[in-house]
């Protein structure tokens, strides 16, 4: 790895650091600013070359569609909303690469910082949203009495008595499926 690419990857770093030190939450930002400036020392960068003004660039992402394109694009509009104020402004827009009618992806217009905070925020709720997904589905069966009372094959875990409690305390709040018979009489 040459020194410019090394230099380069060091910088990414702090970059990254500095954001969690400016917008992290009580522990995380103390810490990460503490580490922000160890490294900066160890690597002798004067951390006033991060303070500038970032540029917005394109960053890709690659979802067309569904819950995925709505959980992000509903994270950048809370993101205009928290760092300008408003929602109609220019900075941090979101946009649709097409080629015709067909959707090839989108990507969003920020800075570097704005893009690692939309990505780890991104990240942790889309894997939260899929497990909540696995609870709701549990929670359907419960609801419409279609779990079978099959005998668990190990002793459960702490983490399946959670997911089986939380499960069917959501289940109290989805409406039972009508379910009408739909052949007359007992098979032969």
């Amino acid at each position: 790895m040459s020194g410019r690419d090394k230099m380069d990857r060091i910088m990414s770093r702090l970059a990254k650091m500095k954001a969690l030190a400016d917008g992290g939450v009580g522990g995380e930002r103390e810490n990460a600013a503490r580490l922000l400036e160890d490294v900066a020392r160890r690597y002798g960068v004067d951390l006033s070359a991060l303070n500038g003004e970032e540029l917005e660039k394109r960053h890709d992402y690659d979802i067309k569609r569904g819950w995925r394109l709505d959980l992000f694009r509903q994270l950048v509009c809370l993101a205009r909303l928290e760092i300008y104020g408003s929602l109609d402004v220019d900075h941090l827009q979101l946009y649709t690469r097409k080629m015709g009618n067909r959707v090839l992806g989108t990507y969003c217009k920020c800075t570097d910082a704005q893009w690692l905070e939309l990505m780890a925020k991104y990240t942790v709720l889309e894997r939260d949203y899929k497990r909540q997904l696995g609870l709701f589905f549990r929670a359907f069966l419960e609801a419409n009495d279609l779990l079978l009372d099959a005998p668990c094959p190990h002793t459960p875990t702490k983490k399946e008595l959670e997911d089986a409690l939380a499960a069917m305390q959501m289940s109290t709040g989805i409406q039972k499926s009508q379910l009408r018979k739909q052949i007359e009489g007992t098979p032969p």
